[in-house]
């Protein structure tokens, strides 16, 4: 989900316009969604992921709504991630046909090397955060 948060705060600093940029930013979420993802099959490393991926994505967004940047770049990284909190993370809504739709219209792999990629691009768009802020 960080990396959700943070391409979406991208395009919102890139977009200097807080509705268009939550807009844009639930739309690239769909896109985004179907590069491969990392996602555990045993339940104790499922919770742990979750866990620590929300706490980083609190803490982002605490920044950009705290920290020296633009609205819009708040309202960007909200808007990537809040399909997700809606549909994943609201139990009878995760269990709906829509919920399910977007859990199964992606890539998910347990096997740990896929964490990699993740890292990948919430590491270069980070780094793209820093050189354009």
């Amino acid at each position: 989900m960080l990396d959700h948060v943070l391409i979406g705060a991208l395009a919102g600093g890139m977009i200097q316009n807080s509705p268009t940029a939550f807009g844009f930013s639930t739309f690239i979420h769909l896109f985004l969604d179907k590069i491969p993802h990392y996602f555990p099959d045993k339940r104790w490393k499922e919770a742990l992921t979750i866990s620590i991926d929300l706490t980083l994505c609190t803490a982002a967004l605490s920044l950009f709504w705290y920290g020296p940047f633009s609205k819009s770049v708040f309202w960007g990284g909200l808007g990537g991630i809040w399909l997700d909190l809606l549909l994943v993370g609201i139990p009878p809504i995760f269990h709906s046909k829509l919920g399910q739709w977007h859990v199964h219209r992606q890539p998910h792999h347990a096997d740990e090397r896929y964490i990699w990629l993740d890292v990948a691009v919430i590491a270069t768009t980070t780094a793209i955060i820093y050189i354009l802020h």
